[in-house]
């Protein structure tokens, strides 16, 4: 794991002379962007973005109703020796029998599916590290959340990261802001 640590920065100063001067006879030359993660939305089989559907809806249907067997059908959970950051088989069932009860509605719609060779796990509060998982598709989805008993609503993003497998797709890893929407959905007294 790499960290890096920055300080001692000053602003509002004026760089010295000739910093940003191209060297005789060079001129400044702008690349087209290659994109990290291309988006493969468009060219993705319908039989491929069916079986993501049915996979996050299978993945959503056990989370909401804190039934971590029917959760753990659409995953590929690390292996306990891995030393990738991702949460264990034993960390998502306690995530997901916390959320029984809790929910009325959680749904979401896929807006984007991208191709990336890493992916970001939050790790605290405030911070994340990557996971180097070449392939692996990254599935944005806008997410709607309904408070249990009519509670009150949450709307946002939420992302799947998906490894295709022998057997078909697995989910590999799941950010979305639980407890923003833990907190959003709690009913007021």
């Amino acid at each position: 794991m790499l960290v890096e640590v920055c300080d001692g920065y000053r602003y509002n100063e004026e760089p010295p002379e000739g910093t940003f001067d191209l060297p005789a006879g060079k001129r400044l030359v702008t690349p087209d962007p290659v994109p990290a993660s291309p988006d493969i939305t468009g060219t993705l089989p319908a039989e491929e973005r069916a079986e993501l559907v049915r996979l996050i809806s299978a993945s959503e249907a056990g989370w909401e109703a804190g039934d971590f067997r029917a959760f753990a059908k659409a995953w590929k959970f690390k292996d306990a020796r891995s030393k990738r950051p991702l949460p264990s088989r034993e960390e998502w069932r306690e995530r997901v029998e916390a959320q029984k009860g809790r929910r009325a509605d959680w749904a979401s719609r896929i807006v984007s599916v991208e191709q990336a060779d890493y992916f970001p796990v939050t790790t605290g509060p405030n911070a994340c590290t990557g996971v180097r998982m070449p392939g692996v598709l990254q599935v944005r989805t806008s997410l709607h959340v309904r408070g249990a008993a009519g509670g009150p609503e949450w709307e946002g993003e939420a992302r799947f990261f998906v490894q295709r497998g022998k057997t078909g797709f697995r989910i590999v890893h799941w950010e979305a802001p639980v407890e923003e929407i833990r907190e959003a959905t709690r009913a007021k007294p």
